[in-house]
């Protein structure tokens, strides 16, 4: 069969975009839900949710993905290729049914051949999309655990950004959770969280890292 390759790289640059930004989701939603607030009340863009996605381990959850993909593939050319699967259950078959009479296999049929190696490919298929998604659930899961561990450490140590509120000099000081596109949250030092408009707000220049 004749593949398009444009058409194969748009559909490997979407299932990647998809998987970022349902990665980058789920640790905004469970990060942003420590504090109460509902990921969806900052508005977060779609390059926010992807690029949350890229730096919060998405790279290596791809990685462990292509290489899935890789020994699937070697492994269906070497079975494939081998033949291994219908020698070891001839073989099965022979040691079981040894004394017994059995009707010959029509070996010659290029009907029958086709549908098993159509059923053969398609059952590899059905089981690798069954493992990308059962993994891709845990992945999710395990993102979702490690921005909840985030969140109560960042509370712990008190990690945030500090900014000063427009026009409210006498507010206490207030510290930058998450912004987004119409929403920043904020918590002062008594972990209240409040939600400010970003034209509000006058952010520092960070101080270097020595």
């Amino acid at each position: 069969m004749k593949l398009n390759f444009s058409f194969d790289i748009a559909i490997i640059i979407s299932i990647v975009a998809v998987f970022l930004f349902a990665n980058g989701q789920a640790y905004l939603g469970s990060y942003l839900d420590v504090f109460g607030i509902d990921v969806t009340t900052l508005n977060l863009s779609i390059q926010d949710k992807l690029y949350y996605g890229y730096i919060i381990k998405g790279v290596s959850y791809l990685l462990y993905s292509i290489f899935l993909i890789i020994g699937y593939i070697i492994a269906t050319y070497a079975i494939k290729y081998t033949n291994c699967f219908n020698k070891l259950g001839v073989y099965l078959e022979n040691k079981i049914s040894k004394n017994s009479n059995k009707m010959p296999l029509i070996h010659n049929s290029r009907y029958y051949d086709e549908i098993e190696q159509n059923y053969k490919d398609h059952s590899f298929a059905a089981v690798l999309i069954m493992i990308i998604l059962i993994s891709t659930l845990f992945l999710l899961a395990n993102t979702q655990k490690n921005a909840k561990d985030a969140a109560y450490n960042d509370i712990k140590k008190f990690d945030f950004r500090q900014v000063q509120l427009k026009n409210k000099s006498n507010k206490p000081d207030v510290f930058l959770i998450k912004c987004g596109t119409t929403l920043c949250a904020l918590i002062d030092k008594n972990k209240n969280v409040t939600l400010e408009d970003p034209k509000n707000i006058i952010f520092f220049v960070k101080k270097e890292q020595k």
